[in-house]
């Protein structure tokens, strides 16, 4: 199978495959890193003193907040989307079923798997 980028997938309607092997594990990944920075920041602090070194190339210094807040708020999108995949939205504070889907959204319904297929 060819691999598929990130940017691939935005231009075109994905496969069950590009949705098994690139779509579903960006996300899931995105939510690993959250909870791995989550940790860090509990554990050191938000103003720990981190260093990031590129493979020969620069060294850069600053706060563990500089690498936790972006990824905070990724994971946090990245969730939504997953969550909207699915199926659950939210409305006045409370989950609830997606009740309109436009043609062009990523939605779980839309795929059959062999003779399986997940309907709302």
């Amino acid at each position: 199978m060819v691999e598929t980028s990130m940017q691939q997938l935005r231009s075109q309607a994905l496969t069950l495959d590009e949705i098994v092997d690139t779509w579903l594990p960006a996300r899931v990944g995105a939510l690993d890193n959250m909870l791995w920075v989550l940790e860090l920041s509990d554990q050191f602090g938000k103003g720990a003193a981190v260093r990031l070194h590129i493979k020969d190339g620069p060294t850069f210094s600053s706060s563990l907040q500089l690498l936790s807040d972006p990824m905070i708020a990724a994971g946090y999108v990245h969730a939504r989307a997953l969550l909207e995949f699915i199926g659950i939205s939210a409305k006045n504070g409370a989950l609830i079923e997606v009740q309109r889907r436009r043609t062009s959204d990523l939605a779980i319904e839309h795929y059959v798997v062999g003779e399986a297929s997940w309907t709302r």
